[in-house]
């Protein structure tokens, strides 16, 4: 399944197994056209599905840095990832890296992945994503609240998709949601 648009911004999972209202599967994102991800590692995806909207909705005001969003992309990835103090000029005083990073949530398929999601002003969105190992920075700009509307499609597809699985079809079977435990 996927939701959003791959030329852009979107995300899919294939719900491989499923146990207990649990899904496993492969994940990844779709930023600007490429796959981010690796397809051959399966995720918790029932745990990723629960807690998207939370990293992404809820903490979505932590992304606001006008000062990241203007510099370039090694530059970006300078400060938040490698962190010199150098750079800490470039940094709101309240911010930190795992404000901006959207990619670790997703183990183990995101592994190799660092993403980060930036945001200026007006809400317009800036990606950028590296893969572990190489020197590449690729980066897509997206409208305002984007990321977060292709989560919360995302969400509610794979919510539907779970639910309706013969496996899950049992009135007598009551799983609680997950959680981050």
């Amino acid at each position: 399944m996927i939701a959003g648009n791959r030329d852009r911004f979107a995300i899919e999972c294939e719900i491989v197994e499923c146990f207990r209202r649990r899904g496993y599967g492969p994940f990844r994102f779709w930023i600007g056209g490429k796959a981010v991800g690796n397809w051959e590692e399966w995720a918790h995806l029932s745990w990723v599905a629960h807690r998207m909207p939370f990293r992404f909705a809820l903490e979505e005001a932590d992304r606001h840095s006008p000062r990241l969003f203007e510099l370039p992309s090694d530059i970006v990835f300078r400060v938040l990832h490698d962190r010199p103090r150098a750079f800490a000029p470039y940094l709101d005083e309240r911010a930190d890296s795992s404000d901006f990073n959207i990619s670790f949530d997703v183990w183990p398929t995101m592994e190799r992945f660092l993403v980060f999601l930036i945001k200026n002003d007006i809400g317009t969105e800036r990606c950028l994503w590296r893969e572990d190992g190489k020197n590449e920075i690729h980066e897509c700009f997206l409208n305002p609240m984007e990321v977060e509307t292709v989560t919360d499609e995302f969400c509610a597809m794979f919510r539907a998709a779970i639910a309706a699985r013969p496996e899950n079809a049992s009135p007598t079977v009551q799983c609680p949601e997950p959680t981050d435990e």
